[in-house]
């Protein structure tokens, strides 16, 4: 479900996604990263943030992201965290 989402490479997006759990089940997270880029990637195309100082870079397949809203830089990156199931079609 890739909704055509538009970033500016280094500003601050809050993201809302789906990610699979270890038991197959389908949770929505939210995070606050700084978007680096993308891997167009034949097979699994994604988005690319970083969470430094806090962490690595993460990617996000295309597919997963539900959600973004870009934010002031003030307010920092922040770590993902599970807000809820999703229940929509995986």
């Amino acid at each position: 479900m890739n909704q055509g989402f538009t970033f500016e490479v280094g500003k601050l997006y809050l993201l809302t996604y789906k990610q699979q759990s270890g038991n197959y089940q389908w949770y929505k997270k939210q995070m606050v990263a700084v978007y680096i880029g993308e891997d167009n990637n034949e097979y699994t195309p994604s988005y690319l943030f970083s969470l430094r100082p806090e962490a690595g870079t993460q990617d996000m397949r295309k597919d997963q992201l539900l959600a973004a809203k870009e934010m002031p830089r003030s307010y920092g990156v922040k770590m993902p965290v599970k807000i809820g199931k999703y229940e929509g079609s995986s």
